[in-house]
């Protein structure tokens, strides 16, 4: 405390001899055998203990799980995953890494509210939107540019093709790269995937341009060993 002359002093002694344990000023604080056995039983889960629970109950591998463990995503991501269309791994890859790499692009992931990454799962488990057009959604967003995900996708041309549309594009894609394909075979996939996701920007999941790719391919291939 300060003295009138402008000094300091202790309230209390400093630790030493002088001073008394415990303090006699303080009243003690009762425990009672109840509060005891009440604590022994709520003792909370161990790091390890907790990120065994979260691996199991998502079927996580051992690095996501330690990362949206110690996230402020974990509350948000086992709410999407009751979802069972939802991907753990997948949601947990997007929420930590996907948003951590478009923050470093200088982006802000305040401006992506929670209830607009959900609105994004769901409309990817309906079918709205391809995975590939998450990270689409999320750019706009944290970019400003729009405030939702209805607004993205009026504003820009994310969102699913359906199956005539994909194919006839593809056709185009092939149709345009058949020499690549003569000289190359079935390892023209990798460069016709290439060039197909470019065009199509998550309109469609690599998944399924990956499968009528190799279908088209095959076809055309056969045709030649035909002729």
């Amino acid at each position: 405390m300060a003295t009138q002359t402008g000094e300091t002093i202790y309230l209390r002694p400093r630790p030493g001899a002088s001073r008394m344990y415990p303090e006699t000023d303080i009243p003690p604080i009762i425990v009672t055998k109840d509060e005891i056995n009440f604590a022994e039983k709520n003792i909370p889960k161990s790091w390890d203990e907790s990120l065994f629970d979260l691996q199991k109950k998502y079927e996580l591998n051992p690095q996501l799980a330690e990362q949206i463990y110690d996230s402020e995503y974990l509350e948000l991501f086992e709410k999407i995953s009751t979802n069972k269309k939802s991907s753990p791994n997948f949601v947990a890859s997007i929420l930590c890494s996907t948003i951590t790499n478009l923050e470093r692009q200088g982006l802000d992931p305040n401006l992506l509210k929670h209830d607009e990454i959900i609105k994004t799962f769901e409309f990817l488990n309906l079918g709205k939107i391809s995975k590939e057009a998450v990270e689409m959604i999320f750019e706009q967003i944290m970019s400003g540019k729009t405030k939702s995900v209805d607004e993205t996708l009026q504003k820009s041309s994310i969102g699913t093709l359906i199956d005539e549309e994909l194919t006839k594009i593809v056709d185009e894609i092939i149709q345009k790269n058949l020499e690549l394909i003569k000289n190359q075979g079935s390892h023209s996939i990798g460069s016709l995937m290439g060039i197909t996701m470019k065009s199509l920007r998550g309109k469609a999941s690599g998944e399924k341009i990956n499968q009528l790719l190799q279908k088209k391919i095959i076809e055309i291939l056969n045709k030649n060993k035909r002729k």
